[in-house]
């Protein structure tokens, strides 16, 4: 009896002050499990994880739900002889519908030991619906879609630039996905080498060992962190895989301005006319200033927490530049709008507005320390290159 008393008197007092995302209890076993080959996850990531998933989920974009974090898996890119493992591991999540709501992903830096983690919401929502004769490799493409690979298939989980596909297209004939096709008999021996060989093992995405969280408040308006703000952008879904720069530019200025602005406007005023290409963040900077009087700024260095809040708090969307570096060293660079922040006990997240197709919004785990953090989606770490600020 005390024992019980002394939780109800801790769960009280925390609710006045704050939303509770804390786990439960384990998950029951899933009918819409997938079953998936990976190499090992270390143990490292998956306490990490235990304890940081639950802070990523947040009342004011999560609602009030159940959401159980599954298996972790590891995703793959290819060249054209073979598979790589990628250095950032994945996790399904699952809400209280039993679908799968986004991925959970986690990257490790072991020369700094720093963990960065990532809620992609909406991702991979379609894998569940994957039909294969067997387990299947998560792989992931130079143009961020996901395939389902194993030794006899090759399969389309889900296209991050779905609107560019035309109607009547065929797979193989899609331009954005051609150049997997054209590698589609190495890639299933690639995969067959791997399991025959015995280099992975089948994993099961959910089962009755998966921890459920939940978020529960005494008042749904409480936020978790104490402090936070994240602002309610509209997204645009890309006509091209190049045209992030003004999608985002769009949606930043249809909510500061309340205007009704289309990317295809932002790309004919930027480059002259429509063309399939993007536009670097000086670019963006100097048509928001010309065209609509902004008297926005641009750094590529350090942009500090205190300042992102300042912006925030003052209903200023931020245009934030993404970058990574392949293998081969090739740069590709992705525009989209940090719009909001909550820092607490718990730790430091930024939310940021997408323009790939089904899933526009993410967020990050911040270093409080730094301030540094990084974007993890699929096989591919993102870091930051630059900010366009003062939209207002």
């Amino acid at each position: 009896m005390k024992k019980l008393i002394s939780v109800i008197s801790i769960l009280i007092v925390t609710a006045i002050v704050c939303i509770i995302i804390t786990p439960t209890t384990k998950a029951n076993a899933r009918s819409n499990s997938t079953y998936i080959y990976t190499e090992k996850v270390p143990d490292n990531i998956i306490e990490y994880s235990k304890h940081n998933f639950k802070n990523h989920l947040n009342s004011a974009v999560d609602g009030i739900s159940d959401y159980i974090l599954g298996n972790p898996f590891v995703c793959y890119s290819y060249d054209t002889v073979s598979l790589h493992p990628s250095n950032a591991y994945c996790f399904l999540v699952y809400d209280q519908y039993n679908k799968v709501c986004g991925t959970y992903e986690i990257s490790f830096n072991a020369l700094s030991n720093e963990f960065y983690s990532s809620y992609n919401r909406g991702l991979m929502g379609n894998i569940i619906n994957v039909n294969t004769n067997d387990a299947f490799f998560v792989v992931c493409d130079d143009s961020l879609n996901f395939w389902a690979l194993n030794s006899e298939e090759l399969v389309l989980i889900e296209q991050s630039n779905i609107a560019n596909r035309k109607e009547g297209d065929t797979e193989s004939e899609d331009p954005i996905n051609g150049k997997i096709y054209s590698n589609k008999n190495t890639l299933l021996n690639a995969a067959k080498g791997l399991i025959s060989n015995k280099d992975v093992f089948i994993e099961n995405t959910v089962d009755a060992n998966c921890v459920k969280y939940n978020c529960n408040a005494s008042n749904n308006k409480l936020p978790y962190a104490s402090s936070q703000k994240i602002l309610t952008l509209s997204a645009f879904n890309q006509y091209d895989f190049n045209w992030c720069a003004y999608c985002t530019t769009a949606s930043i200025i249809n909510y500061v301005r309340s205007a009704m602005l289309d990317p295809s406007i932002v790309c004919r005023a930027i480059n002259g006319s429509i063309v399939n290409e993007g536009c670097t963040p000086d670019e963006v900077r100097s048509y928001a200033n010309r065209d609509w009087n902004f008297d926005t700024y641009i750094t590529y260095g350090p942009y500090s927490f205190n300042e992102i809040k300042y912006q925030i708090d003052n209903d200023a969307p931020i245009y934030h530049s993404w970058k990574r570096t392949d293998s081969s060293g090739d740069v590709y660079k992705h525009g989209t709008a940090l719009s909001g922040y909550s820092d607490s006990s718990a730790g430091r997240y930024y939310y940021f507005t997408n323009s790939w197709s089904g899933y526009n919004l993410f967020s990050v785990s911040v270093n409080t320390a730094t301030n540094t953090y990084s974007w993890v989606y699929g096989s591919r770490t993102y870091f930051y290159n630059a900010v366009v600020y003062n939209w207002r």
